[in-house]
């Protein structure tokens, strides 16, 4: 698989239509459907769909086109990167971030303010869960992290600001008659179906969720799994369940949904942020003003 044959796919993907595609690429059409051939050939199975009148992707082809594109945008911005480094021109500072972190508006007003104010520093933004967010500190790959968790770091190699603690909000639906409360109690989750992260995905916020459940014996009637929150936001709209989640998040979709404060034991998750030793230096001064400004404003 290289770059020309993902270029190739996506633009048949795009115009569902090889001699559109072939025009638009400034080929002919019989390289083209060589190449999408042999593309198919080297992934094992069919991407596209196609007869005497048209052309539909499959779902492995739906799939394929999300990741292509991705793979090509990825591909553009490291050779940005890698040649403005090279110039001289821009100093990037690695920062990693657990998904949540960016509804904490404090956090991306200061981001936004500190890039303004330096032209020459690019942010290149990486987000996982807790763990891989300390590894990855650790090993030098991360300059800063901004990292959701229960509890501070335990590498005495991290140094970190404890910059919030926000409670659970319970995210419901306007119909469901428990956005009448003032304040969910536990015992009212027993009837619910519940919509959370994946446990697989192994992030601090699903673990305190687990911890808030059992700590309050007050697991959900069934949950359901997902792996972003858009997902979880768009299943609670459609009256499929209900959400726990970080104050910050629960409240930037109070417009559509109803956002709850929830009682009992473990019912809240910190915002750390964090470097090393090993960062890069234009990273010290980013920690120190993101800390110092954020813990006044969250």
């Amino acid at each position: 698989m290289d770059m020309k044959q993902l270029k190739y796919f996506i633009a048949v993907a795009e115009e569902l239509n090889f001699r559109r595609a072939a025009e638009r690429l400034c080929i002919t059409q019989p390289p083209l459907s060589q190449q999408i051939r042999q593309l198919e050939d080297e992934l094992g199975t069919p991407l596209l769909l196609r007869n005497t009148r048209q052309v539909s992707l499959t779902p492995a082809g739906e799939y394929f086109l999300h990741k292509a594109r991705h793979i090509i945008q990825q591909t553009h911005q490291v050779s940005h990167e890698v040649r403005d480094i090279g110039q001289q021109t821009v100093r990037p500072i690695r920062i990693g971030y657990s998904g949540t972190s960016t509804f904490v508006t404090p956090v991306m007003q200061a981001l936004k303010d500190y890039a303004s104010l330096h032209p020459d520093i690019r942010l290149n933004m990486t987000c996982t869960n807790a763990g891989d967010l300390q590894k990855q500190l650790l090993a030098g790959q991360l300059d800063l992290a901004l990292i959701r968790s229960s509890q501070p770091p335990v590498s005495v190699e991290i140094n970190y600001r404890h910059l919030s603690e926000e409670p659970f909000f319970l995210l419901i639906p306007q119909e469901n008659s428990l956005a009448q409360a003032t304040q969910v109690q536990p015992e009212q989750l027993k009837a619910i179906t519940l919509i959370t992260y994946r446990r697989s995905d192994n992030t601090a916020l699903r673990q305190q969720i687990d911890r808030y459940l059992i700590e309050n014996t007050c697991q959900p009637a069934d949950i359901i799994e997902v792996s972003d929150i858009a997902a979880m936001v768009n299943m609670v709209q459609f009256g499929l369940g209900l959400s726990l989640l970080p104050e910050s998040v629960a409240l930037s979709f109070s417009g559509q949904l109803t956002a709850r404060p929830i009682s009992g034991k473990a019912n809240s998750i910190g915002l750390y942020l964090c470097i090393t030793a090993q960062s890069v230096a234009e990273a010290y001064p980013l920690f120190e003003e993101l800390g110092s400004s954020l813990h006044k404003q969250v």
